[in-house]
């Protein structure tokens, strides 16, 4: 199983020590030779079994971001050893002889004022090379100060408008947006949860003036099965946030599952985090969402809600969570928070999915069975009237409402079926034509206009 190779370190595979995990050492041979010299064992090498224990890293040096495996940071180096007295380095101080300087009283004073000048000079000639830039049209210095870059990035991150403003009335002293961008690309974006985003979401919290409340929103999505090689990785093989880089010999991922927080009392939304997969089980998604709201709670990210497709696997996973959609006497449509035991989190399966499920087995089972009959057949002859009369009563509804099979993702064809204006028409047929073609139309047209309203409050951010 392999052991510390550390001094006096007794720490074992086998042993399964909670929160204690095992490090190879680096590949790269700059940070190998930097661990070997830390170790401190004279004329020898590691090998591709030897590893270190995390008990001789700083708690800075350890990435726990990730779902279930810690990673060591790139700069990570072991420092923490039980060496003996001989190994240890003894720090002598030596005495500096002493000597009287004498120096005029008033150099402090001049050291500064000569500091002062030599910064405002430096900022003049920035400044008037930017304006000169400003005004021949030439390009403007792309060698950007830390300070510029970070104040740059933060105005864009609250306000483009603001940074657009501020840009242009200070003579483009500040980069252009593709320059922004390129900043950005530089966010490590591997699978698993974004550390980036979460740090820029709780920066965004602590400056907020008012509380903010949050929605998970969590999907999957078909992608290109590909996979490629940037010289030092695989993209494209199933990942889940896990240290698999070095082992290529994983399946090429089919789905991206995504996870993403909207902000309800407000007007954006962002990223948190993704997993490449081949299908994740119930059980999968219950731990990845545990995970995240655990994770979120550590940052102060107040979620109050989590919202999915209507597939029978996400439902399974809410019931794993502790929902209950088996009786409908007795639903329990929330969650205790992971972190929280006093805090819930309510579950909103997406409206616009579940809207188009409830046409398809309204369309495809033709009846459906409440006190009385709701029946597809009245919305069949509204439609054959309209067509044969030419005209329509106040409503959309058309052909592809009544055949929809080869449109079956077309969200508005669904809420334009269960609208008010479809059910008043049918209505209007029944109660002051009296149409025999509509006797009983009652419980349909009660159906439409309830789904309408479901769909209506459930598909808006604020009643």
């Amino acid at each position: 199983m392999g052991s510390c190779v550390a001094f006096n370190c007794t720490n074992r595979c086998s042993k399964k020590i909670p929160g204690l995990t095992f490090h190879s050492f680096p590949k790269d041979e700059t940070r190998r030779q930097l661990w070997v010299k830390a170790v401190r064992r004279e004329n020898w090498e590691p090998s591709k079994f030897s590893k270190l224990c995390s008990k001789h890293f700083p708690e800075e040096m350890i990435d726990r971001t990730s779902l279930s495996c810690v990673r060591l940071r790139d700069n990570a180096v072991p420092s923490l050893f039980d060496f003996p007295s001989h190994l240890q380095k003894v720090v002598k101080l030596r005495k500096l002889p002493t000597r009287t300087v004498f120096e005029p009283a008033h150099s402090k004073i001049v050291q500064q004022a000569t500091t002062g000048v030599e910064s405002a000079a430096t900022e003049l000639e920035e400044f008037i090379s930017r304006q000169l830039a400003t005004v021949t049209k030439l390009p403007l210095p792309q060698n950007y100060s830390a300070e510029l870059r970070s104040f740059a990035l933060t105005l864009n991150f609250y306000s483009p408008r603001a940074y657009e403003y501020v840009r242009s009335t200070f003579g483009l002293a500040l980069p252009h947006h593709k320059t922004l961008s390129r900043w950005y690309q530089h966010i490590d974006a591997a699978p698993g949860f974004t550390k980036e985003a979460i740090d820029a979401l709780a920066l965004k919290i602590r400056n907020s003036p008012n509380p903010l409340f949050f929605s998970l929103i969590m999907d999957e999505m078909s992608i290109r099965q590909q996979a490629e090689f940037d010289g030092k990785e695989v993209h494209g093989l199933i990942n889940l946030g896990f240290d698999e880089t070095d082992d290529d010999s994983l399946p090429l991922a089919k789905e991206a599952f995504v996870l993403l927080l909207v902000c309800i009392n407000s007007h954006w939304k962002l990223p948190i985090g993704y997993f490449l997969s081949n299908g994740l089980s119930s059980t999968q998604k219950q731990t990845l969402i545990k995970h995240c709201l655990s994770l979120l709670h550590q940052n102060n990210v107040n979620v109050v809600s989590l919202t999915f497709d209507g597939f029978s696997n996400n439902f399974s996973m809410a019931k794993q969570l502790g929902c209950n959609f088996d009786d409908v006497n007795s639903l329990k449509t929330c969650f205790p928070h992971p972190s929280d035991s006093n805090q819930e989190i309510a579950v909103f399966p997406d409206p616009p999915h579940m809207l188009k499920l409830v046409r398809n087995t309204f369309g495809e089972k033709r009846c459906l069975f409440s006190s009385e009959i709701i029946d597809w057949k009245y919305v069949e002859a509204l439609h054959k009237l309209q067509e044969s009369e030419g005209v329509h009563l106040g409503n959309k509804l058309r052909g592809g409402h009544i055949k929809f099979s080869k449109q079956k993702m077309k969200v508005k064809l669904a809420a334009q079926l269960f609208s008010s204006s479809v059910a008043d028409a049918i209505d209007y047929c029944h109660n002051k034509l009296k149409l025999q073609d509509f006797i009983g139309s009652e419980a349909t047209v009660e159906f439409l206009r309830l789904i309408n309203t479901l769909f209506d409050v459930l598909n808006s951010r604020s009643i």
